[in-house]
C-alpha cells in the first residue's frame, strides 16, 4: 500500500498506509508483551502509587491506536482516589489490554470507548471500569474469555490478553467481572484492594 502511494505521490493513502503499519505494530508488541507477561513467574513489586496516572499513561500508549479508528474515548478519574499499593507496569499492562479488547469489539468511528475509576461501596477498593460498545459477548462464552488461547475477537484475537488481565488482579488480590449485552456493550470491572492503615487491606 505505502509502495503504491509513494509511486502515485499519493499523501494521504501513505498516512492512511503508515497508521495500518503503526497499529500493526502496536498489536504485535502487545501481543509479545502479552504472551511474555503470563508465562513468566516473578514477584510483583508493590508501590504506592496514583492508579489514575497509571490509566493515563496507558491511555497515552493506545493514543494512536484509538485515533486510528477514529472512536470517542471517554476518561472519568476519580481525583480523591488515595495511593495505592500496585506494581505500576503490571497495572499499565492490564489497562492496555483491557484497550485493547475494547478496540477490537468497537466499530470504526461510531465506537464508544469509556474509562472510569472510584471507590467500591464498602470503600476498601479501587475500581477500575473499561466500557465500550461493541457487539457484546453471548452469555454461553462469558465463563471462558479469561481461558488461555480463547479469543473474544475470533481468528483476529490471540487469547491472552484477558488471561493477563485476570492474572494481573489476581496477583494483586484484586477481582475482575464482565458484564456484556449483546449488541450492545460490555464493561469489565477491576477491584484492587486498598491497604488500610496498620497494613491490612
Amino acid at each position: 500500500l505505502i509502495d503504491m502511494a509513494v509511486k502515485k505521490k499519493d499523501t494521504e493513502m501513505i498516512k492512511a498506509g503508515t497508521a495500518i503499519l503503526k497499529n500493526s505494530y502496536e498489536r504485535m508488541k502487545n501481543l509479545t508483551l502479552s504472551m511474555v507477561d503470563y508465562s513468566r513467574e516473578r514477584e510483583i513489586e508493590l508501590v504506592p502509587a496514583d492508579i489514575n496516572k497509571v490509566i493515563k499513561d496507558a491511555i497515552s500508549i493506545m493514543r494512536n491506536m484509538i485515533k486510528a479508528k477514529k472512536i470517542k474515548l471517554i476518561v472519568e478519574l476519580d481525583n480523591n482516589l488515595p495511593k495505592i499499593d500496585i506494581d505500576t507496569a503490571r497495572i499499565e499492562r492490564m489497562i492496555i489490554n483491557l484497550l485493547d479488547n475494547a478496540l477490537g469489539a468497537v466499530k470504526e468511528k461510531t465506537g464508544i470507548i469509556r474509562v472510569k475509576t472510584g471507590l467500591s461501596s464498602s470503600q476498601d477498593a479501587a475500581v477500575i471500569r473499561v466500557e465500550d460498545n461493541g457487539c457484546g459477548i453471548p452469555k454461553e462464552n462469558l465463563e471462558r474469555i479469561f481461558d488461555v488461547l480463547y479469543s473474544t475477537k475470533g481468528n483476529r484475537g490471540t487469547g491472552f490478553g484477558l488471561a493477563v488481565v485476570q492474572k494481573i488482579a489476581k496477583e494483586h488480590s484484586g477481582t475482575i467481572e464482565v458484564k456484556s449485552d449483546v449488541g450492545e456493550r460490555t464493561v469489565f470491572i477491576v477491584k484492587i484492594p486498598i491497604k488500610k492503615k496498620g497494613g491490612r487491606k
